[in-house]
């Protein structure tokens, strides 16, 4: 299972650091886009949307998206909507997934996920796309994320006896 994990994450590893310093800007945010779509889809399956829901927000995160990555990217002080953006994905964070989880309330309204995925899929895919032109610092917050899960993994094969948040994430 190790074995396969790693095989996995190094040929993931290329391709990703190929696309980062390889591919032009707009073909960058393509691969991203077409991550985060799949993504959207995926969170309209989980919040237990028919397909036609799914489609719905697959093409709402698609549009908007698309129109915040051209005032974000092509636009003269662009950077403003990548920051305000991101300020509204920050206090989403804050002020809305938080509570939730510690109050381990299950959101189950349809407008409550159809927001709740936008914060987390939109924000994500501009932040992503303008950090490109900038590489080594998302390579940076990258690494955070890889050595924290990887760290996570070997602590709960060696430590993990009782799950910490099993109501958070079960598996």
């Amino acid at each position: 299972m190790l074995r396969q994990r790693v095989i996995t994450a190094a040929i993931l590893l290329a391709c990703a650091l190929a696309a980062l310093f390889l591919l032009p800007g707009w073909a960058w945010a393509a691969a991203l886009g077409a991550m985060i779509l799949a993504g959207a889809r995926e969170w309209g399956r989980l919040a237990g949307w028919r397909t036609s829901g799914q489609n719905a927000f697959t093409v709402l995160v698609a549009v908007s998206g698309a129109v915040l990555l051209w005032l974000g990217l092509r636009e003269p002080g662009g950077e403003r909507v990548v920051v305000v953006v991101s300020a509204g994905a920050l206090a989403f964070w804050l002020f809305a997934a938080l509570p939730w989880l510690a109050r381990l309330r299950h959101v189950r309204g349809t407008l409550a996920m159809a927001m709740a995925g936008w914060w987390v899929l939109v924000p994500a895919w501009l932040a992503g796309a303008w950090l490109q032109s900038r590489p080594w610092l998302l390579l940076a917050l990258l690494a955070v994320v890889w050595i924290s899960d990887t760290a996570a993994y070997f602590a709960g094969r060696a430590f993990g006896r009782h799950k910490l948040a099993p109501a958070i994430s079960p598996g």
